[in-house]
């Protein structure tokens, strides 16, 4: 695994982890200060990745907005978890690519 492999794939990891922290916060209402770090981290990953990959983290971070928003944090949440499960295998399908594509 190479260097920019690991250098998107902890981007990813700053990222799970703040969505972590909207769940903590879920029905609490937004946060100017999470929703600040979820869209820095977003812009970040982004720029590491293909466009259909950035669309799916731009769905992650949306649903972890979303969580702290509701009343009702329950569908969210589950939102929430489909949309990480969906980045975390777009990502590393993405890194695999990218790393065959180096390696020929």
């Amino acid at each position: 695994m190479s260097t920019s492999d690991l250098v998107v794939l902890n981007a990813l990891d700053d990222l799970d982890t703040l969505l972590v922290e909207t769940v903590r916060r879920a029905g609490q209402g937004p946060d100017a200060r999470v929703d600040r770090r979820l869209d820095a981290q977003a812009r970040a990953l982004r720029s590491m990745v293909d466009a259909t990959v950035g669309d799916l983290v731009d769905e992650a971070v949306d649903a972890g907005k979303r969580v702290m928003d509701a009343a009702d944090p329950a569908a969210p949440k589950l939102m929430l978890e489909v949309a990480q499960r969906n980045l975390l295998a777009a990502v590393r399908r993405y890194v695999r690519v990218v790393s065959l594509q180096q390696a020929a």
